[in-house]
């Protein structure tokens, strides 16, 4: 059973830019997601969501809140 949860921006710095015909990034806007799970032991889960707004219309305040929906319900 899941007890707790965490969502958090993860703004990653990349190594060296990343460079297409629309623009240049340095930077990935990413989502971290903890989950803590009950059993007596200190289990915890990551996941790490990659949105890119110009493929999927995603971002990370979009993603922030529909795992903020998720898991409150």
């Amino acid at each position: 059973k899941i007890t707790g949860f965490d969502v958090r921006a993860w703004d990653v710095p990349m190594r060296s830019a990343y460079r297409s015909a629309q623009r240049v990034t340095t930077t990935a806007h990413n989502v971290l997601l903890t989950l803590t799970f009950d059993g007596g032991g200190a289990a915890v889960g990551i996941g790490e969501s990659a949105p890119a707004t110009y493929v999927t219309g995603e971002t990370q305040d979009s993603v922030r809140d529909a795992l903020h929906r998720f898991f409150q319900n």
